[in-house]
Formats: structure tokens, C-alpha cells, sequence
């Protein structure tokens, strides 16, 4: 078992190390490159759009032919080759299909290696917080690093650091076998796919993943802009981002024991809450460290728990044929439409009425998540521990 724990976390610590790049650096990129703050916010949302279509179809073709660590190499090989794109002096145009194709590959990559990740695990699936850590690490890593090494160098060099993760996430995926077996932990068969999407608890756990990640577009886009133009310098803004998942650390090393004492609704609800109280932070309290430092350490819950409850959630609702279309669908229902709205409504909030109110709308979102949770999750199906 070791040996598989430590394959698995290196391939989390470059997907992860990725993610702490493009986040909080890919929108201050663009700027460098001359796009408006409203021309990044399209170019994000039209590049969290193609996670409609794109892990679907991974998720698809990953069920249909058994292929998941061949469509992660796909994926993690065509994402290189679209940044190498990136490179050359491109219009928005340019930019625009260069990210729709970074963004296609790169939705390959995490759904299916979560399923990949739960199979090996088997039936000790509460381990999969200790294995994921690495990825958070990895995300410090970056966002640390490279706060310090844009403060002092041109945020140029951006691209040449994401490819050196694409092609660590490669290497890894070729250390790593698909399990003969996706275990899974149903109590009860579900039937087909699509019936099971037709039960209520499914369509309200989407709902609110939809609504969460509405509120978390205008961070994932605007925040490293938004503390920049409050006089916060690169390190700081690297320093910001590193606190949010230290906090998710934290999280993880506790998460187990909590998956066995408290239900998934309840771990959502307190999740959502915590996204209300962190994006009203931002609204109205930016202009003082603490409100920043408050607002990051809520990270934990805003991302990392309502996360992991998700991933448990589809783990345990979807037949074990359907378990990469049923990662997929999470992802793009939240992930993709709703980071695609969060980003585009955060770029026209910005550009029309202030920069404070796309945190207000982000605080609302949020709170309609919650009251989706409140009123229909609790009683559903989703209220029993896994």
C-alpha cells in the first residue's frame, strides 16, 4: 500500500503545483499581457465553460472503454502542447482558443484520476484526505515560490513553470496502473445512470455544487487582481493564497474522523455557511489585513470540506461503471458552469459598479447554496454519514 500512497500523491503535488499557478497568477499574466480586467474575466469563463462538455466526455470514454490512465496522459500531453501555444505574441482571439484547448486537455486529467485514486483505496476511502494533502502542498509550493520569484522577475515567465508541472503530471501518471476493480461503497444498487440523476437528492446536490462554485469564480479570477490594487505586492498576494491551503491542510488531517461522526448535508451546510461569511470578508473588509486573513482561513471550509463531501457524495451515489461520468458531471455542473458565471458576472460587477460588489454577489450565491442544503438536502438521501 505504501508504494501506491506515494505514486499517487506525487501525481497530486504536480496537478496541484499547476493549480497554484494558474490560479492565482494566470489573471495577473493576462494583465501583463495587456488584457482588461473584462477580457480576462471572458477568457476565464469561457476557458471554465469547456468543463460542460470536456470531463463528460473524458468521463464518457473513460466508462465506455476502460481507458482512464491512457486519457490522463492524453490529457496531461495536450495541455503542454496548447500552453506551448501560449507562448507566441496571440490576440484575444489567439488567447481565447489557445486557453478553450489548455482547458479541454487539462479536464481529462482530475476526475479520472480521483476514480483511479478511490479504486486503489478500496474500502479505505477516508485515507484519500492524507494522499490529497500532497496536492495542497504541492499548490503552496507554487503560489509560495512563485509570489517571491514574480515579485523580484517578470511574470513572463509563468508559462515555463506550468509546463514543467504538465509534464511532472506525465511522468507520474506513468507510475500508476488503473485498479482492476473502481471499488465503490453503494448500500444499495441505483440502476441506470441517467435515473439516478432524475432523484431529487441528485438534482439538489447539484443545485448547490452549481451555486458554490458561482461564488468561488470571482475569487479563482479577480482575487490576486483585486488585493494587488489594495497595495498587497506579489509575495503578499503568494503569501494570501498559501494561508487559504494551509488552512485546508489542517482540514485534511482531521477530516476523517469527522466523515464517521457527522452526514454529508451537515458538512455542506456548515461549508456553505462559511463561503456566505468569507466572500461578505472581501465585500467589505479587504481593506484590513485581518478581514484578508479571516477570509483565507475559511478556505478550509469553502473549498476544501464542501470538496471532499462531494467527491464522497458521487462516490457512494454512482454505480461503480459510472463513477468517472459521475466525477465528471460534478465538475462540470460546478466547476465549469458554475465558474464560468461566477467569472463573467465578476468581470461585468467589476466593470459596471465596483470591484467590492462581485464579492457581494459571490456572498449571495452562497447563500442560496445554503438555503438549497437547508431545505432540500437534509432531508434527502445525502443525510446519511458515509
Amino acid at each position: 500500500m505504501r508504494y501506491i500512497y506515494w505514486r499517487l500523491s506525487g501525481f497530486y503535488w504536480f496537478y496541484f503545483g499547476l493549480v497554484g499557478y494558474f490560479i492565482p497568477f494566470w489573471g495577473l499574466y493576462l494583465q501583463h499581457r495587456g488584457f482588461s480586467v473584462l477580457a480576462i474575466s471572458q477568457l476565464m469563463a469561457m476557458s471554465a465553460a469547456t468543463k460542460l462538455i470536456a470531463p463528460n466526455l473524458w468521463g464518457y470514454l473513460a466508462d465506455r472503454f476502460s481507458l482512464r490512465i491512457q486519457i490522463i496522459r492524453l490529457g496531461a500531453l495536450g495541455a503542454f502542447m496548447s500552453l506551448l501555444c501560449g507562448l507566441l505574441p496571440l490576440s484575444f482571439i489567439g488567447m481565447f482558443f489557445m486557453m478553450m484547448g489548455l482547458s479541454f486537455f487539462w479536464n481529462a486529467i482530475l476526475p479520472q484520476f480521483e476514480v483511479i485514486t478511490l479504486g486503489h483505496l478500496a474500502e479505505k476511502t477516508q485515507t484519500y484526505s492524507r494522499i490529497r494533502l500532497w496536492g495542497s502542498l504541492g499548490f503552496i509550493a507554487s503560489v509560495l515560490g512563485g509570489g517571491i520569484f514574480f515579485h523580484y522577475h517578470s511574470i513572463q515567465y509563468l508559462p515555463y513553470f506550468m509546463l514543467i508541472c504538465l509534464l511532472g503530471i506525465f511522468l507520474s501518471s506513468c507510475w500508476v496502473n488503473e485498479p482492476s476493480k473502481i471499488a465503490h461503497d453503494l448500500q444499495h444498487d441505483i440502476g441506470d445512470f441517467w435515473q439516478q440523476l432524475k432523484h431529487p437528492a441528485s438534482i439538489l446536490f447539484f443545485i448547490a455544487c452549481f451555486l458554490m462554485q458561482l461564488g468561488h469564480g470571482p475569487y479563482y479570477t479577480l482575487f490576486s487582481i483585486y488585493v494587488e490594487r489594495l497595495g498587497y505586492d506579489r509575495i503578499q498576494i503568494g503569501g494570501l493564497w498559501a494561508i487559504g491551503v494551509l488552512s485546508e491542510i489542517s482540514l485534511f488531517l482531521l477530516i476523517p474522523r469527522w466523515f464517521q461522526r457527522h452526514s454529508l448535508s451537515s458538512m455542506m451546510l456548515v461549508s456553505t455557511s462559511a463561503a456566505v461569511l468569507r466572500w461578505a470578508l472581501l465585500a467589505w473588509f479587504a481593506d484590513y489585513f485581518i478581514g484578508l486573513l479571516l477570509a483565507q482561513l475559511l478556505h478550509a471550509a469553502t473549498f476544501g470540506l464542501f470538496h471532499l463531501v462531494c467527491l464522497h457524495w458521487v462516490h457512494r451515489h454512482f454505480s461503480r461503471q459510472h463513477q468517472g461520468q459521475g466525477q465528471a458531471l460534478y465538475n462540470s455542473i460546478g466547476y465549469g458552469a458554475g465558474g464560468a458565471l461566477g467569472a463573467l458576472f465578476a468581470g461585468l460587477l467589476w466593470k459596471f459598479i465596483s470591484p467590492a460588489s462581485v464579492f457581494v454577489m459571490a456572498s449571495f450565491a452562497s447563500l442560496l447554496a445554503c438555503v438549497v442544503i437547508w431545505f432540500g438536502l437534509r432531508y434527502s438521501a445525502i443525510k446519511q454519514p458515509v
